[in-house]
């Protein structure tokens, strides 16, 4: 999209097979996978040819003599040039096990290397982040760079971590990025209940992408961690809360339910679930997630309360299909 002109408009032709529409004439539900590739980036406007070269010239005039251009440094976080050990480091070396066990070790023997380190990786956390030495370092770096309110604004740690957090939610989606974000959620709970930007970020980026993350096993287990940092979980409740007829109509969806009100305890959940008529008529005849309806009654006497409620408001055809379970556990007197 940044390569046309403004108000340029791109269409892509799609092909619906013939069982696809059969099956929405018969009233199935019928799943489709999306996927949007686009590039809205800011393209830098390149000088004209012409003004360029005279500009040029007239600069050199005055000089006397053409100079040479300088290629560009890249610039550190700290004394304005990469200590000698980390001199000439190709980033690929990181991925390998050698290469990730020896910067660990630099990181560990000294506070500033790590800060070195994400003057030179930043930028290229994509591969890091996919394969498992690769993680394994960038897990060791997040270990010890400043975070939050420690790290100045606009620095290499910033940026690092900014990095990080927009990479949501695919980098989630397998195990090494799983074990960054794992990672990442341990610094932001070290903040306390007064989280600074940096978790505030995340966890927005992290409720924005709460439906499409609660579908994969490994994204899900960074969402349920996110749930035990506390400034986090009020902003992840409140999503799950209005997704969760939605969330409940899938087993990965009724798997992190149940673990979000059996292990976690949220009190918040357990009712939506109740009170939501989607979840009711999606698991109350479901042989394996009625248990789900089960545990969300099992909460407390409003919970029980509320399932009895949907029980008794049900229409015959929903009550006759309840399983045995929902039906012992919305009795009450």
């Amino acid at each position: 999209m940044s390569e046309v002109s403004a108000g340029f408009a791109c269409a892509f032709p799609m092909c619906m097979p013939v069982q696809m529409h059969a099956a929405l004439h018969n009233g199935q539900h019928v799943s489709v996978i999306v996927a949007v590739l686009d590039d809205m980036g800011p393209v830098a406007a390149l000088p004209q040819e012409g003004v360029a070269d005279a500009r040029h010239a007239k600069k050199s005039g005055r000089q006397g003599r053409r100079r040479e251009a300088k290629p560009v440094e890249e610039k550190w976080s700290r004394r304005g040039e990469p200590s000698a050990s980390l001199r000439g480091i190709d980033a690929r070396s990181l991925c390998t096990d050698e290469g990730s066990k020896d910067a660990c070790r630099k990181m560990a023997a000294s506070a500033h290397v790590a800060e070195e380190y994400a003057s030179f990786i930043k930028g290229k956390l994509g591969s890091l982040m996919q394969t498992r030495h690769g993680s394994r370092f960038v897990c060791s770096m997040i270990e010890r760079l400043p975070y939050g309110r420690n790290a100045a604004l606009e620095s290499d740690p910033d940026a690092i971590f900014t990095e990080i957090i927009e990479a949501l939610p695919r980098a989630a989606m397998q195990t090494a990025g799983k074990n960054i974000y794992l990672s990442l959620l341990a610094r932001a709970e070290g903040e306390g209940t007064l989280p600074s930007k940096t978790t505030r970020t995340l966890a927005e980026r992290l409720s924005r992408y709460l439906s499409v993350m609660v579908q994969c096993s490994q994204a899900s287990q960074v969402l349920l961690e996110a749930f035990k940092v506390p400034s986090i979980r009020k902003v992840l409740e409140a999503v799950v809360v209005d997704l969760v007829g939605d969330i409940c109509k899938t087993p990965p969806g009724c798997h992190f339910l149940l673990h979000v009100i059996e292990n976690l305890q949220s009190a918040e959940v357990a009712m939506a679930i109740l009170e939501s008529r989607e979840c009711f008529q999606s698991l109350s005849w479901d042989a394996d997630w009625s248990k789900v309806l089960v545990r969300a009654g099992d909460f407390g006497c409003l919970h029980r309360v509320q399932l009895a409620e949907k029980v008794r408001r049900a229409s015959p055809e929903e009550r006759q299909r309840c399983t045995q379970e929902v039906k012992l556990a919305a009795l009450w007197k």
